[in-house]
């Protein structure tokens, strides 16, 4: 998960807020038309009022799951947002068309929440939230590989994965990863050997790199430092101290 900034929380509720608004206007009009068969107002088709809450609803679940920091919460959050616009563009023509123009006081606010969404959206600070890190983890035990690369994608990050020290570094040179993480004993090129390497190569000098090994006495730790690692974790390794380390990096 991802830590929105106030301005963007104050942007999904507002949303929330708006696309409510449309559910309260437009739920109580299906009840209607369900229970004693009154007509839609201007007469507006059953299917439009139904996708129309339907969108709304599912505007309001996403917005949600934006503020609770998901991922997918944010992606999907424009996906709900382009189709509420262009029904409510829909319905605000075809309603104006038919002399309802105090009617769009009911849209007014989810119009302009979504405009802010589009502002927002073009921002550096929602680019940030928006965009897959991505880690290279170089390792020769399959069984590690195995286990951290799900632990690492369901937190939202894209992973590369490497058995040896030289596909390691040509993955390194080629991905631009965002953060490796780097086990000391490797085939070929030794853990420590591969962080001088990345950190001597003006590619790569400036992506972090952890060190994720079975050794851990002090001379060991020291060594990585030296090699130009940010930081040490010893296997096996707690999920809570991996992201937080992670997470350190990768602000």
């Amino acid at each position: 998960m991802n830590t929105l900034s106030l301005r963007l929380k104050i942007l999904f509720g507002v949303e929330i807020i708006a696309g409510a608004r449309v559910l309260l206007f437009t739920i109580p009009v299906i009840i209607s038309k369900k229970t004693s068969g009154v007509a839609f107002p201007y007469s507006v088709d059953d299917w439009f009022v139904l996708v129309l809450s339907y969108a709304s609803a599912l505007y309001c679940i996403v917005g949600i799951a934006a503020i609770c920091g998901h991922k997918l919460g944010k992606i999907f959050h424009y996906l709900a947002a382009i189709v509420v616009l262009f029904l409510n563009a829909f319905l605000l023509k075809f309603i104006a068309g038919r002399g309802g123009e105090a009617a769009l006081i009911h849209y007014t606010p989810l119009i302009f929440a979504m405009f802010v969404t589009v502002c927002v959206a073009l921002s550096k600070d929602m680019k940030s939230l928006t965009a897959w890190k991505s880690i290279l983890v170089v390792d020769d035990d399959e069984t590690l590989l195995k286990t951290i690369r799900p632990i690492l994608m369901k937190e939202g990050y894209s992973v590369l994965t490497a058995a040896t020290g030289e596909t390691g570094y040509n993955v390194a040179i080629n991905q631009k990863p965002d953060l490796i993480i780097l086990d000391v004993i490797l085939p070929g090129i030794k853990g420590r050997e591969l962080c001088q390497k990345i950190k001597t190569t003006p590619e790569t000098k400036d992506i972090p790199v952890i060190f994720l090994t079975a050794k851990f006495s002090e001379d060991d730790v020291k060594a990585e430092l030296e090699a130009g690692a940010s930081a040490h974790l010893t296997k096996p390794i707690e999920q809570k101290v991996l992201f937080s380390t992670i997470k350190k990096f990768l602000k």
